[in-house]
């Protein structure tokens, strides 16, 4: 009976706070009950706030990188206008980006094509300056047939 009474002085009935009246067994054992639901419940908030504290944890662990991403992004975004002349007119970073792409290929084809052009003027130069060698030569040689022919006739 002693054991009843300290479980329902824990449990919140009885004659705990004085001038209460004896409780039932069953009365305490439902007591007990609720305390139990109660502390389970308790503790389900509790094992559901730690989880989403992970959660968040996860997730603010996730921006950091994202932010970290974005940066590099920017950088390099910033590097790309830099060598097309400056910032286009896009307002957000994926069509900065795309912009500064699209003239950088626009730009790349453009030296594509003055490298086959510096290509094709050495060539020509080259010919140029082989059909000039072959064009001295040959005067060289007529001046040489006329000498003979100057030598001959005087």
């Amino acid at each position: 009976e002693k054991a009843l009474l300290s479980i329902a002085r824990a449990a919140g009935v009885g004659r705990s706070g004085g001038g209460g009246r004896e409780q039932k067994a069953e009365d305490i054992l439902y007591a007990v009950r609720v305390m139990r639901a109660e502390r389970d419940e308790l503790r389900r908030i509790v094992k559901a706030k730690d989880k989403f504290k992970e959660e968040i944890a996860i997730r603010l662990h996730q921006e950091s990188l994202l932010q970290a991403e974005r940066q590099e992004m920017e950088d390099s975004c910033n590097k790309l206008e830099d060598l097309i002349g400056g910032k286009g007119q896009a307002e957000s970073l994926a069509d900065r980006l795309k912009l500064a792409v699209d003239s950088i290929v626009v730009m790349s084809a453009e030296l594509a094509t003055m490298e086959r052009h510096r290509k094709e003027l050495i060539s020509l130069t080259k010919e140029h300056e082989k059909a000039v060698l072959q064009a001295t030569a040959k005067l060289e040689k007529t001046k040489e047939k006329e000498k003979e022919l100057d030598d001959k006739t005087h």
